[in-house]
């Protein structure tokens, strides 16, 4: 079991929204651990939540899981809605990021939690060599070059947002072979916030 799984297993919800699902591996993941929560993956990618629909085959599951396609920035939920909120590997592809803290605090409970798993800040050199090996593959640059935790905490609290706990917790990698000459790579952190 994963570090950011472990954690979310102590918190106490009832509903959790994974911003950026994907094809639904962190809600698989939890599902089956928590039977009387609901979950909602949400992700821009129509195609990944297909996959992610048929992964959910457990009609257990299928009561208790949702997966809807749209972006963080204007989420079609209620407010004060959700108890945790997940952005895994998500905030550095996120432009504007201001954006996506207004609409979780907008949707999330008083007393709940905003999940970030992300990479630390990296280098700016080493961030530009990146981007130009990715726009030379072709593929489209990473918006930001990770996160300073600090900084991060500061962004937060102007939503409301408190920091309760920092883990780090092992290695993000931005960017890999092929698609770019070596690998690209800082520590991972799991922050965990709550709205007041």
């Amino acid at each position: 079991m994963s570090e950011h799984v472990k954690y979310i297993q102590t918190l106490p919800f009832n509903t959790l929204i994974d911003m950026g699902c994907g094809t639904g591996d962190t809600i698989v993941e939890i599902a089956d651990l928590r039977s009387q929560a609901y979950f909602i993956g949400l992700d821009v990618d129509d195609s990944a939540l297909g996959k992610a629909r048929e992964r959910i085959r457990d009609g257990l599951r299928i009561i208790r899981v949702d997966f809807v396609c749209g972006n963080c920035s204007s989420v079609p939920l209620a407010a004060d809605s959700v108890d945790v909120i997940i952005f895994r590997a998500l905030l550095h592809h996120i432009e504007q990021i201001e954006c996506a803290f207004d609409e979780a605090k907008r949707i999330l409970r008083k007393g709940g939690f905003l999940l970030i798993q992300d990479g630390e800040e990296i280098p700016m050199p080493l961030f530009e060599e990146m981007n130009t090996a990715l726009r030379q593959g072709e593929l489209p640059p990473e918006i930001h070059p990770g996160f300073n935790i600090d900084k991060l905490t500061e962004q937060l609290k102007k939503h409301n947002l408190v920091t309760e706990a920092v883990i780090r917790e092992g290695v993000a990698t931005f960017a890999t072979p092929p698609y770019v000459p070596k690998v690209y790579s800082t520590g991972l952190f799991l922050l965990s916030a709550r709205k007041i």
